[in-house]
């Protein structure tokens, strides 16, 4: 473990700042886990440069960008009916820690070093103890602390690497989805670069934070409102398995979007094509893996960003949660586990899956929020408890959009985003920013897919695993 320097940070105008502001969450910030996350993004910063002048400028635009999203200073509460508000105090601060993990006591660094890294595309499964990049104070996942002991919303540890930088993020969900999660990001990255610059700072405007927006259940009475559902157990059958990193090139990308597309059918998204096939290929193998009932349904479950699907839309910097659960489920028609791994054409699973995309639309958003406003007990809401499903289940998170990648913080824009799991699910594929890889001669989209342990071997020679994807090793140990 390296050296250490340890900042409460305020926001810059703090001394401006009301003693104390509140801010209920909206009813869509409780359909999220009420549990910390926490994302990497890999900078390359050579040792021969001004590393410390790196780190004093995030510090510095960290303070404005923290001025202008203030509600991330803050701290959940209780407001005692089973709701939480944001609350903000004057003094209420953002730890920010710089580690110096780039030499130790010998002169050297037992740390990988960027250039290692990018080798192995970050996956996370190339350090040895991942754990070290984090805030060693802030539990994450399943071990997050209580909405009711009053956490905090943000954490940040600028992780100094041989050759780079890892800025680590940790954020509560109820506060951020991945979107406005990146919106922060962008707004960060384009506060330092206008200070490296010389340039006016960047304004934002105070209607991304309004979550009044989505606030469906502070218009209810008491006697309207009712006990939550009982969270369901988690179902018994999952088998352990890691998570693998797949890359697909944008060219053959191409070719499958054309290979899913019928003439007869709706316009197809390279995001209908690849989700098509990945459902193909997962369901396939773990049919076999589970010995499943191939005549039952199959469950298919999109994340949805509703920011440009309600009326009015809301602001693309939205900051707060906007993302509803689509699914297969509340399709009219059902597909078989059978016609997903081969019966049907991809042509129908890929427009089968923008029929699920395309059912998110404004009065989707609104009777979905209107069915969880009466619940009492907020933090028992999280509708994306996909773990009591049977393991045949999947999941689709799409971190595409915004690209956080595209962040330029002056001195450069991250080479990699990663997920830097605490736990996972095997119910979850996980779609990467499009990036140029150093392997590869064109972008790629990057996949972390869940296979379970005992059928990896058989998963990575399957024909069509190895005609589309390139295996590019473990992103997550299982």
């Amino acid at each position: 473990m390296g050296r250490k320097e340890v900042y409460q940070l305020r926001p810059s105008s703090y001394t401006n700042l009301p003693e104390s502001e509140s801010v209920p969450l909206s009813t869509n910030d409780y359909a999220t886990a009420p549990n910390f996350l926490q994302f990497g993004l890999y900078f390359s910063v050579p040792d021969d440069g001004d590393r410390t002048n790196v780190v004093n400028s995030l510090k510095i635009s960290l303070e404005e960008t923290l001025s202008q999203c203030r509600p991330l200073t803050g701290t959940l509460q209780s407001n005692g009916n089973g709701d939480y508000s944001i609350v903000t105090r004057k003094e209420d601060t953002v730890k920010f820690v710089i580690h110096w993990l780039d030499t130790s006591e010998d002169g050297g660094s037992h740390f990988p070093s960027y250039v290692h890294l990018e080798k192995n595309d970050f996956t996370s499964a190339t350090i040895d103890d991942v754990t070290e990049l984090w805030l060693e104070e802030i539990a994450s996942g399943a071990a997050s602390p209580s909405p009711d002991s009053s956490p905090l919303l943000l954490g940040i540890q600028a992780n100094l690497i041989p050759g780079g930088l890892v800025l680590v993020i940790h954020y509560h969900h109820w506060a951020l989805d991945f979107t406005g999660f990146a919106s922060f990001v962008r707004q960060w990255g384009e506060n330092s670069h206008a200070l490296a610059s010389g340039t006016p700072l960047p304004k934002l405007d105070p209607i991304c934070l309004d979550r009044s927006l989505l606030n469906r259940h502070l218009k209810l009475a008491e006697h309207e409102r009712v006990d939550a559902q009982p969270i369901p157990p988690d179902h018994p059958g999952y088998l352990p398995g890691p998570l693998l990193l797949f890359h697909l090139t944008k060219s053959k990308a191409e070719k499958l979007k054309s290979l899913a597309t019928s003439e007869a059918g709706p316009r197809i998204s390279t995001y209908d094509a690849f989700i098509a096939l990945w459902w193909r290929l997962l369901s396939k193998h773990r049919a076999q893996t589970y010995e499943a009932d191939i005549q039952r349904p199959a469950t298919l479950f999109e994340v949805i960003n509703i920011r440009n699907r309600v009326t009015p839309p809301l602001p693309e910097r939205y900051m707060g949660n906007a993302v509803m659960l689509a699914s297969s489920e509340s399709q009219t028609e059902k597909l078989t586990i059978k016609e997903v791994i081969g019966d049907a054409p991809l042509s129908k699973l890929a427009a089968y899956i923008r029929s699920i995309t395309d059912s998110v639309d404004s009065a989707f958003v609104y009777k979905t929020l209107d069915a969880i406003a009466p619940a009492r007990q907020k933090n028992s809401l999280f509708s994306h408890l996909l773990k009591s499903y049977p393991p045949m289940t999947l999941k689709t998170t799409d971190w595409r959009a915004p690209n956080i990648c595209d962040a330029d913080f002056g001195f450069g824009k991250p080479a990699a985003f990663r997920h830097l799991f605490s736990t996972m699910s095997l119910t979850n594929i996980y779609i990467y920013p499009l990036r140029r890889a150093s392997a590869a001669k064109e972008e790629v989209f990057e996949f972390a897919v869940p296979v379970e342990k005992v059928a990896v071997d058989r998963f990575l020679e399957d024909v069509q695993v190895k005609e589309w994807f390139e295996f590019r090793g473990v992103e997550v140990k299982g």
